[in-house]
């Protein structure tokens, strides 16, 4: 949404991201999990939300994350539904 909305880069977004989750104005949930998707998010080519939904099963003790994202199994490590 901000890449395609406000023609934000990756990097930008991950910047914004970051800023949020450190300002104390904001609760946020789970905040070592967006973290590390976060991360995940930064090392290459995935959306943001896959990460999030792949690290966010991860943490509730899923083994694997399935999806018909083609782009979510190569790139934020969920596993692909043929």
């Amino acid at each position: 949404m901000l890449t395609s909305c406000y023609e934000l880069t990756g990097e930008q977004v991950g910047q914004a991201l970051e800023a949020i989750l450190r300002t104390k104005q904001f609760l946020v949930e789970r905040v070592d999990q967006v973290m590390r998707a976060l991360r995940v998010f930064g090392e290459g080519k995935a959306d943001f939300a896959d990460c999030l939904i792949e690290r966010s099963a991860a943490g509730a003790g899923c083994t694997k994350t399935m999806t018909f994202d083609v782009g979510a199994s190569k790139h934020a490590g969920m596993t692909l539904i043929a």
